[in-house]
């Protein structure tokens, strides 16, 4: 045919032949398939199924990436593997990994496939803004939060010469305060190594959370949002005209926790179930439950998961303002050396905020187990249920002592699940929903250093979904009688 290359008239005939509109004869001669010759003219539209399917494919195995499904340090599973999972044709999937090979997702070793993450070295520096407070020490003291700044901290160092500044929000007598260090940065003072701003806005209030993000989307940097809470749709398409490299991060923001969940006791026999809850007007709370509900209904299961709240709910909010007449009360409490140091003192104040929250947090599982141990004793007073469901390891935790003050054994009378998946569920053996927050932060660094607008990924703004994953422990077991 005039006109066109050799190699671009190869590569229309292998996708007619994948498509189906031509077969090979003899290795050597094409010819029109039987079945599309009678239907096939020069004007019949090719199916955009098939022509989407090598997207649909580069896609699937970009999530698979984000959400931790391939280990970074290791080749991508062999093609027979990878076309069974993705459901697609050995053409196509070679087809996806040379795009993501083209976008720098992954890297071609030999015969193999691996991530590229383990090859970009960057130097420079990340800003994390977070909670803290106003001597600039964060505020996320939870073992989870934790455990993601240190997931943070190895990713920031094995990409690199990386490193990583932390910017607080706190309260003050007034309301919640940046801190002078980022209101300078997002001035443009002192940024030219600044890679990117990462925002985690746990605990941070909704005003001061939009003030913040309109900041930083003229700051012209990439930015990443950790967000626990779903976010207006259209603020966020507003802010991602004014920067395209800002990109939001949900942590199983829906109902996929609790349907997970609740496949889960279903396969185990658990016909009926109980939800335990003293948040139940929190949306995350709502969330969980609609899940575990909408998954019983489904199965033709209605009415099946019962559910238990605090009358009225908590309202607890961790973490306000520094109280110094709070602080002199607790100082009999305090050694000696530090009771000597003056109001004021740097190392003084600090032991007293870990004071404070160690109390606080003993505040707060006393009055989650007097609120939850009666819902225990009427949940075993009608006796119709084989699981029960907490809405967060706190609650399970106060329920698992419920069931041993009772002679009730766990899991052979009733089964007990959770949500979080804290290292105290590890110790007690309770399975418990796990939302891979890790697996966020190793994708917010990732999109920082390479912002999805230039790789091919839908357009910024949107939310990028990350999965959790069940872990299933001692606390639960097959349902030991119909319920």
């Amino acid at each position: 045919m005039a006109g066109v290359a050799k190699l671009t008239m190869h590569s229309a005939v292998q996708e007619l032949k994948s498509r189906g509109v031509l077969a090979s004869k003899q290795g050597r001669w094409i010819e029109l398939a039987p079945a599309a010759a009678a239907a096939f003219t020069h004007t019949t539209p090719l199916a955009p199924t098939n022509r989407d399917a090598w997207a649909e494919c580069s896609r699937r195995i970009v999530g698979d990436l984000i959400n931790g499904r391939f280990a970074p340090h290791e080749p991508l599973p062999g093609v027979k593997e990878l076309t069974s999972v993705c459901g697609v044709s050995p053409y196509t999937l070679k087809k996806a990994l040379r795009e993501l090979g083209r976008q720098h997702w992954l890297v071609r070793r030999g015969r193999a496939w691996w991530p590229s993450g383990d090859q970009v070295r960057s130097t420079g520096r990340i800003v994390l803004i977070a909670r803290g407070n106003a001597t600039g020490e964060l505020s996320l003291y939870q073992p989870w939060a934790v455990s993601c700044l240190m997931t943070l901290e190895e990713e920031c160092g094995r990409r690199g010469n990386i490193a990583l500044e932390t910017c607080p929000i706190y309260y003050l007598d007034t309301g919640m305060r940046c801190d002078r260090r980022l209101t300078s940065l997002l001035d443009g003072k002192d940024d030219g190594d600044v890679l990117g701003y990462l925002f985690w806005t746990t605990a941070v209030s909704a005003e001061m959370t939009v003030s913040v993000l309109e900041r930083l989307a003229l700051c012209g940097k990439p930015v990443a949002v950790l967000q626990e809470q779903s976010f207006d749709p259209s603020q966020a398409a507003i802010l991602a005209k004014r920067n395209p490299a800002m990109a939001f991060f949900n942590i199983s923001n829906g109902l996929g926790p609790g349907r997970d969940l609740g496949r889960y006791l279903m396969a185990g026999g658990h016909t009926a179930c109980a939800y335990f809850s003293v948040h139940h007007d929190s949306p995350w709370s709502r969330r969980r439950y609609d899940g575990l509900n909408r998954t019983y209904t489904d199965a033709g299961l209605r009415g099946r998961v019962h559910r238990l709240a605090s009358q009225p709910p908590v309202e607890y909010h961790r973490g306000g303002p520094f109280n110094p007449n709070a602080a002199k009360a607790l100082t009999p409490l305090l050694s000696t050396d530090l009771a000597a140091l003056n109001d004021g003192h740097r190392i003084r104040e600090r032991a007293f905020r870990h004071l404070i929250y160690g109390l606080d947090s003993f505040w707060w599982v006393d009055t989650v187990r007097r609120l939850v141990r009666p819902m225990a004793e009427a949940a075993l007073a009608r006796n119709v249920c084989s699981a029960w469901v907490a809405e967060t390891d706190i609650v399970a935790f106060v329920l698992l002592d419920a069931l041993e003050n009772a002679g009730r054994n766990v899991p052979g009378d009733i089964s007990v699940v959770s949500f979080d998946n804290s290292y105290q569920s590890f110790l007690y053996g309770l399975t418990s929903y796990d939302f891979n927050a890790p697996a966020a932060f190793r994708a917010m660094i990732d999109h920082l250093l390479h912002p999805y607008g230039k790789r091919g990924l839908p357009g910024a703004g949107g939310a990028v979904e990350i999965e959790g994953f069940l872990r299933i422990r001692s606390s639960s077991s097959k349902a030991p009688r119909p319920c």
